[in-house]
């Protein structure tokens, strides 16, 4: 028969690892919040009438100019739609999003970015900084890659 010592050693081992479990379970619970959060503030932006209206615009473009381009959508029209989709190519790269979460959620990144890409190469010639809307670029390639998965030519 155990004695009291033991007892009460192994209730303390249990405990600890029950509290290790509860643990590991509340970052899964955390993590899967972040992610909703983050989705639903992308969703939220993606929803508003002005984001769509400048989708509209860059969607609606049928030249192959970068100045015509911003000529045709204003330069912060141009700016906010790359910035937000900056954004969300960042946040795929870091693995704070699934790619094939925003490829469901935000399928207008590779018309938008096909649209665009006469002026963002424009962009970034004349602002020397070949950087620019990297992140878009990258978003862009993921989804491509993605396309490619789900429905192969």
């Amino acid at each position: 028969m155990a004695d009291l010592s033991t007892i009460s050693i192994i209730i303390a081992a249990s405990s600890v690892v029950i509290g290790v479990i509860y643990y590991i379970l509340q970052l899964r619970h955390q993590a899967k919040n972040r992610d909703t959060q983050l989705i639903i503030s992308l969703c939220s932006t993606l929803e508003r009438f002005e984001f769509q209206e400048a989708l509209s615009k860059i969607n609606g473009l049928d030249t192959d100019n970068g100045d015509e381009i911003e000529n045709a959508c204003s330069l912060p029209v141009l700016l906010t739609v790359s910035n937000y989709f900056e954004r969300a190519g960042v946040m795929v790269n870091r693995g704070l999003l699934k790619s094939d979460l925003v490829y469901d959620l935000l399928p207008p990144v590779t018309l938008m970015w096909r649209k665009m890409l006469p002026w963002v190469m424009a962009f970034r010639t004349r602002e020397n900084n070949p950087h620019l809307f990297e992140w878009v670029e990258y978003l862009y390639d993921e989804m491509r890659k993605r396309e490619e998965k789900l429905y192969p030519t």
